[in-house]
């Protein structure tokens, strides 16, 4: 019966694990307007409520703090769709019972051979390109949700120890 559970858990990891780069994926294959696009109409309405006592604010002023926030919400975006599959494929090496900096090397690897797959796509897609910049974002989230997760199983661990 323990097995079973297991198994099946196993498998549900390792499903949203390719679920999750799919969404990744898909929105690779957005075309530069497309992604431009959504990027925008985020940060304008981000821009819109950081604007909202100051009542005399302009369409102008908006679109101007829109596109000063907006390559920061991009990478933010980058490092938290790759910390989300960091963190996924960390549970998965949990799953399959490694432990230590093996689990942790092995998720934030994964993670950044995914990135890099994700760059070499961007690269087909009409008008976006490939940037070193965002696989070193990608990792950093890796690396966030691997570290943040290793010490919530670490303190799971002493807690179980203790008892």
């Amino acid at each position: 019966m323990k097995n079973k559970r297991l198994i099946l858990l196993r498998v549900a990891i390792i499903v949203l694990c390719v679920l999750w780069q799919g969404v990744i994926y898909s929105f690779s294959a957005e075309n530069s307007n497309i992604s431009g696009d959504r990027s925008q109409g985020i940060c304008e309405q981000i821009a819109e409520i950081v604007l909202y006592g100051d009542e005399d604010a302009t369409e102008a002023e908006i679109t101007a703090l829109a596109d000063r926030i907006e390559p920061t919400l991009r990478s933010l975006a980058h490092m938290f769709c790759f910390a989300v599959l960091g963190g996924l494929y960390f549970l998965v090496f949990a799953s399959f019972r490694l432990v230590g900096f093996k689990r942790c090397a092995l998720s934030v690897g994964c993670t950044l051979c995914y990135a890099v797959l994700d760059e070499v796509h961007q690269y087909f897609v009409p008008g976006r390109s490939t940037q070193l910049s965002d696989i070193c974002v990608d990792t950093l989230g890796a690396v966030l949700a691997v570290l943040v997760l290793a010490l919530i199983f670490k303190g799971f661990s002493k807690r179980r120890k203790a008892k």
